[in-house]
C-alpha cells in the first residue's frame, strides 16, 4: 500500500513552473501540476520563485463568484499607498481579465486581455493598472490576491464601456450586466483629469 505521502507509479509530473510577459505590465505564470487518478494538485503562484517578476505581497485575499454569463466588473484601481498588485486564477468557470497601465498615453487608450481557464495559471498585474473581468461562463468564480487591502477612500474606477478605450471582449458586455458603480463611473478621459 502507498502511503498518501508518497508519489504513486501513476502521477504524471508536467513541465516545470514559469513566467510569460505580457503587455502592459502583466505577467502569467503557470506552475507545477501533478496529477493522477485521483485529481490533480495544481500550483498557482510561487511566493518565493527567484523569476518574479517584482516583489509580490498578498495582504488581501478575495473570492470572487459570478453568477451570468456576459457580467463584467471593473475596471478597478486604488491610489497612492494602497495602489494594487493583482494576482487571479480561476477556480470554476472561464474569465476574460482586462488591465489597462494607469500613464497609458495613446488615444484610445490599449486596454490588455487574457482569458483564463480553470487550469492554474495565475495572472500578475503591476500595482499601476486598471484591472476589469468578463465572466465568460456561468457561475465564474476566481481567487484575487491584492497587494493592498480594499480601501474605499482610494479606490478609483473607470466606465469599462468608455469610447476611449481599446477594449476587446470576447463577449459584448451589456450595460445591465454592470453595477451601478461601475455604469456610473468616468471615462477614461474624465478619471484622467481627476
Amino acid at each position: 500500500m502507498i502511503g498518501f505521502w508518497r508519489m504513486s507509479a501513476l502521477e504524471d509530473r508536467l513541465p516545470a513552473s514559469g513566467w510569460r510577459s505580457l503587455a502592459g505590465g502583466a505577467w502569467l505564470y503557470s506552475g507545477k501540476q501533478f496529477c493522477d487518478t485521483r485529481g490533480e494538485s495544481l500550483e498557482t503562484f510561487d511566493f518565493s520563485d527567484p523569476d518574479l517578476p517584482f516583489r509580490f505581497d498578498a495582504l488581501q485575499e478575495n473570492l470572487v463568484h459570478t453568477r451570468l454569463l456576459g457580467c463584467a466588473r471593473g475596471l478597478h484601481y486604488q491610489v497612492g499607498s494602497d495602489a494594487q498588485a493583482k494576482l487571479v486564477t480561476v477556480l470554476r468557470g472561464v474569465a476574460q481579465f482586462f488591465w489597462v497601465p494607469l500613464h497609458e498615453s495613446t488615444s484610445p487608450a490599449i486596454v490588455n486581455s487574457v482569458v483564463l481557464p480553470t487550469d492554474g495559471t495565475s495572472l500578475l498585474t503591476t500595482a499601476d493598472c486598471a484591472h476589469g473581468f468578463l465572466a465568460l461562463e456561468d457561475e465564474t468564480t476566481f481567487l484575487l490576491r491584492m497587494s493592498a487591502p480594499i480601501s474605499i477612500v482610494d479606490r478609483r474606477e473607470i466606465n469599462i464601456l468608455s469610447p476611449e478605450l481599446a477594449l476587446a471582449p470576447a463577449l459584448p458586455i451589456a450595460p445591465q450586466m454592470l453595477s451601478d458603480r461601475d455604469r456610473c463611473a468616468p471615462s477614461w478621459s474624465e478619471r484622467r483629469l481627476a
